[in-house]
């Protein structure tokens, strides 16, 4: 006797609008990379010669990026713009709208005593 297919807590559509994003990041990782110019310290010479991210691991190229070269304003921005970008926004709205948000934290912080630069 065939065994019962078990339901899903998702809907058709949740499931292949994730579909979607897993078949599009990889991409997304590579366009991050190639604009925060990752190409410029990337071990991969086609990538320098590119000046662009050609690799598989994109996302590690970013992380590097991300962990030695920004400010922690600026993670914070590149953060807040990356789940933007997920959330369907377009790359300069997205942007826009997560430097509004930190630069309202860094204020709220600010106004409390909190220092907001990085040392």
């Amino acid at each position: 006797m065939a065994k019962a297919r078990e339901s899903s807590a998702f809907t058709p559509q949740q499931i292949a609008d994730y579909e979607d994003y897993r078949r599009r990041k990889p991409q997304l990782l590579r366009d991050i990379a190639t604009r925060m110019q990752c190409w410029t310290t990337c071990e991969r010479s086609a990538c320098r010669r590119g000046k662009a991210c050609l690799g598989e691991d994109a996302s590690a190229c970013t992380s590097r990026a991300i962990r030695g070269e920004l400010s922690d304003e600026d993670r914070a921005i590149f953060q807040i713009a990356l789940g933007l970008r997920a959330g369907g926004l377009d790359a300069k709205a997205a942007w826009a709208e997560a430097s509004r948000r930190v630069a309202q934290q860094m204020a709220a912080m600010d106004g409390m005593g909190f220092p907001t630069t990085a040392g």
